[in-house]
């Protein structure tokens, strides 16, 4: 949000936030929330047409990060309307899938001891943390449509790093399953990192 230009900044009726579950807007913009999704893919192929005419033959540009840090939230989750209305319905077909097809990992693990013999139990997601999982689906889908938009244009590398929350190595399938343009994802993990040493 920070990185956010003014005019989606001072629109939040259009460009929503993420709710709390008070119904308090947070510093967060929703990734449930197309019109952003829509800016932000238009605004991203307009970056990836310009690098394209000025750097086509030299190359001096390897690689872009699409999304800096977009785990950084306030809350387990987005609790605005649509963002709810996910959460409430059953989990997505493609999660699903995704966790069927690897047949292994953490997501996978969780998923088999809470609901893997009823995939589309609800509220959420059906594990301990569902509003993580959520979160962490929505964030991913929604980077990845705006990676896509780019390389369409001009078909780069494209890079992402997760903030280093708590519980990242637990969510890290759902971003390398629902990230299919992405490149590289990078993990900024320096919470407690001094502890250690």
């Amino acid at each position: 949000m920070d990185y956010a230009p003014a005019w989606i900044k001072t629109n939040p009726q259009r460009f929503q936030r993420e709710k709390a579950p008070s119904g308090k807007d947070v510093w967060v913009l929703s990734a449930h929330c197309t019109a952003t999704l829509e800016a932000d893919k238009q605004a991203f192929s307009a970056l990836c047409r310009h690098l394209k005419a000025k750097d086509k033959t030299e190359h001096t540009v390897i690689g872009i990060q699409v999304e800096n840090e977009p785990n950084i939230t306030e809350i387990d989750r987005d609790h605005g309307t649509e963002a709810q209305t996910v959460f409430d319905s059953p989990v997505p077909a493609l999660l699903v899938s995704g966790m069927k097809t690897a047949g292994r990992g953490d997501v996978y693990d969780r998923w088999q001891s809470r609901a893997g013999k009823n995939p589309a139990h609800g509220p959420g997601y059906s594990v301990r943390k569902p509003g993580h999982f959520m979160h962490t689906w929505a964030m991913a889908t929604y980077i990845d449509a705006v990676a896509k938009a780019g390389k369409d244009v001009y078909d780069l590398p494209m890079y992402i790093n997760i903030a280093g929350l708590p519980g990242i190595t637990m969510l890290l399938d759902i971003w390398k399953w629902f990230t299919p343009h992405i490149k590289i994802i990078g993990a900024g993990i320096f919470i407690s990192a001094t502890a250690r040493i």
